[in-house]
């Protein structure tokens, strides 16, 4: 993780460089929070009970028993997510710790992070967080975008739509060029951002739950502060 942040704030460098313009436009957007962050606000007994209804709301609606083939929909709000992030998050972690912990990921967020909120547009989805690697860095903003891959008779996937530090952009080939200087042989033998973002294009969105069933994602609908999902169940049992 440190690695990929250094990596992070070289390209920044870089493309500032790369896009000064006017006197200082690549700093400026690189020092600017993208347009839906928010200030840090007193978390309230409202929206302590909205991540709290969210969280029993989405497994309730893919756990529910359906017909076979039965088309529903869930949809989440920037609202609601930003409040489970802000109240949920650490506790939903900790109590998940164990079966983290056997898949080798972490069970509670890395202590340079700072803010972290979701993100929703008509145009794509993003994760920003708020990164503060040495304790007297200044912080800074990064996002990761990504946009639906909606296609007619086929299960969604997602496109990796852009990578910035504020609201600046980090170009792929940067990124890729800065782990081949700075990274591991491996790391840069491996490709691993082009690797990561062709995974992800090419990875259908499906769940798998208990009681043999499977859910496709069919489309992804979005609104400027919400995403509406639209699924499918399909029972996976053998009729045997």
């Amino acid at each position: 993780m440190r690695k990929f942040l250094r990596v992070a704030l070289w390209a920044i460098s870089v493309t500032m460089v790369i896009a000064l313009i006017g006197g200082g436009m690549a700093l400026w957007l690189a020092n600017t929070p993208p347009a839906y962050w928010q200030p840090t606000v007193a978390t309230t007994a409202e929206h302590e009970q909205m991540a709290i209804r969210l969280e029993n709301r989405v497994p309730r609606e893919v756990t529910r028993p359906r017909e076979d083939g039965e088309i529903w929909q869930l949809t989440i709000t920037q609202e609601e997510a930003n409040a489970w992030i802000e109240t949920r998050l650490d506790k939903w972690l900790l109590s998940r710790r164990q079966w983290l912990a056997e898949r080798n990921l972490p069970s509670r967020v890395p202590p340079m992070f700072g803010k972290i909120m979701v993100g929703i547009t008509a145009k794509y989805m993003a994760l920003a967080a708020e990164v503060q690697e040495e304790e007297d860095d200044k912080p800074r903003i990064f996002s990761v975008e990504i946009s639906p891959i909606n296609t007619p008779d086929e299960i969604t996937r997602l496109r990796l739509r852009a990578v910035r530090g504020g609201r600046l952009p980090i170009p792929v080939g940067i990124l890729e060029t800065l782990i081949e200087k700075f990274g591991s042989e491996e790391d840069a033998r491996e490709q691993v951002v082009v690797k990561a973002r062709e995974k992800i294009e090419q990875t259908p969105l499906t769940i798998g739950t208990q009681g043999g069933r499977e859910i496709h994602v069919l489309n992804i609908a979005l609104t400027d502060g919400a995403a509406t999902f639209t699924c499918q169940t399909f029972s996976t049992k053998s009729d045997d």
